[in-house]
């Protein structure tokens, strides 16, 4: 977990590049193929210019119980 903590504290790039890779990642956590999510949240992250790491934390904010 602290590995963790630490590599989310030193996400490379600006707010610029973080933004984007976070709501590719939202906007993947919607979608309804569930082993799908993490690799359209990060294709989608490199087409708009985002962090890939921001899309990957960005898929956990679905909620399991609101997927059906």
């Amino acid at each position: 977990m602290r590995y963790i903590f630490l590599r989310v504290r030193r996400i490379s790039g600006g707010p610029h590049a973080v933004a984007p890779g976070l709501a590719a990642g939202v906007f993947a956590a919607c979608l309804p193929a569930m082993g799908f999510q993490m690799i359209a949240a990060a294709l989608i992250a490199v087409l708009l210019g985002g962090s890939v790491i921001a899309s990957a934390f960005g898929t956990f904010l679905a909620n399991p119980r609101t997927y059906p």
